[in-house]
């Protein structure tokens, strides 16, 4: 046998191994995006949860709305489901924790098909100051009168009053109650006449007369209130237009 024989059946020995070896390791890289791109779903339904914390005590929608964001954006996932959630408890000497664990498997097609397991904890601390007794000392009217006003937590840096323009064309995030169904019509997209009382919900409270789930076509950007001096802890700027 020649030189360029033995190229020949080496290279036909070795090719399929390596081709094998780079499924494998794209596999390997799949699943561990699929884990990472779960803990940012998560961490960005934890800050909402830690934000809305400061006006309203809501322990049922974050494990539904983390399911929910992660199933949708973890194509790969065949299932997942939360495991553990702890809604303001108290660990390693802190008070106010939210902790939430999402399991899934995810399945892996081509020569290494299979279910590998996904797991992923995140851990926040809810923003509770608004509601906290007044300390000695300090000025009792300020903490009964909180200046609120609004954000977008997902877009932008700046907060806002009422009045704002910014806020006409955007849908604020609320929570569903008797008061917003008699109000609004369930969307027919997005069929929000599923949603459960107590579940968040996104109304146009200036133009619209339905109020829609947070997977509708419809729901882009949207506001929530917050104190004012939470707005400014987070290191948000008063909007040129209105003033804060």
């Amino acid at each position: 046998m020649n030189k360029k024989g033995r190229f020949t059946v080496e290279a036909a020995i070795v090719m399929p191994i390596l081709i094998l070896a780079m499924i494998a390791l794209i596999s390997i890289v799949n699943i561990y995006a699929t884990g990472e791109n779960m803990v940012f779903s998560m961490c960005d339904e934890m800050m909402l949860s830690e934000i809305e914390a400061a006006y309203i005590e809501d322990p049922v929608s974050l494990p539904a709305l983390t399911l929910a964001r992660v199933n949708t954006e973890n194509k790969g996932l065949s299932y997942a489901v939360v495991t553990e959630y702890d809604y303001r408890h108290e660990h390693g000497g802190m008070s106010d924790l939210i902790s939430i664990e999402v399991s899934g498997t995810y399945r892996m097609v081509g020569p290494f098909s299979g279910f590998f397991a996904v797991e992923e904890r995140v851990r926040g601390r809810a923003f509770t100051g608004l509601y906290k007794p007044t300390p000695s000392g300090d000025n009792p009217a300020e903490d009964d009168d909180p200046h609120i006003v609004y954000i977008f937590p997902m877009h932008g840096e700046k907060y806002h009053n009422r009045e704002c323009p910014f806020l006409n064309p955007a849908c604020q995030r609320v929570f569903l109650t008797d008061k917003i169904k008699n109000k609004f019509g369930p969307c027919s997209i997005c069929k929000s006449i599923e949603a459960k009382v107590g579940e968040s919900v996104y109304c146009f409270f200036g133009s619209g007369t339905v109020y829609h789930r947070g997977n509708c076509s419809m729901v882009d950007k949207y506001y929530v209130e917050i104190e004012k001096k939470d707005a400014l802890a987070r290191g948000y700027m008063p909007c040129m237009a209105c003033g804060g």
